[in-house]
């Protein structure tokens, strides 16, 4: 039998603090991520578009106020993955949560929810669990 070993990097996990001037930093982790895994630079842009708008979303509508936010990126063989824990969040399960109607015209819809368009439309695998008290998503993207 040929056992096939996975190659599994994770290049970083870090805590960030929940509030906007927390973005820089997180950036800069992406970017050292990508720049260390070599992917393509339509797949790191998608990857990175989808990632901001989730950490962005914890930051701002998890309901956990002062708790870290747990990033975890890592790239197995063909796949990148980004792994989002909200401490202490309310759960939120994003595979399932209503998206906004894009038949109805843009002025008369409720503000929001097009982050959820955006990452459910770059994602190949998207995946939440809560544990713990933990918000945990996963977003993985197959690399072209």
């Amino acid at each position: 039998m040929n056992e096939r070993k996975s190659s599994r990097l994770v290049a970083e996990e870090r805590l960030f603090q929940r509030n906007l001037s927390s973005l820089d930093p997180f950036f800069e982790m992406m970017d050292a991520f990508i720049g260390s895994v070599r992917v393509d630079a339509d797949t790191a842009a998608d990857f990175k578009v989808a990632a901001e708008e989730l950490f962005t979303n914890a930051i701002r509508h998890s309901g956990a106020s002062r708790t870290p936010i747990g990033i975890q990126l890592s790239r197995e063989d063909d796949w990148l993955e980004f792994r989002l824990t909200d401490q202490g969040a309310e759960p939120f399960d994003i595979t399932t949560a209503p998206l906004s109607d894009l038949s109805v015209p843009i002025e008369q819809r409720q503000a929001g929810g097009m982050g959820l368009h955006i990452v459910r439309a770059i994602a190949d695998e998207l995946s939440y669990t809560h544990q713990n008290g933990n918000g945990i998503i996963t977003l993985r993207k197959k690399l072209r």
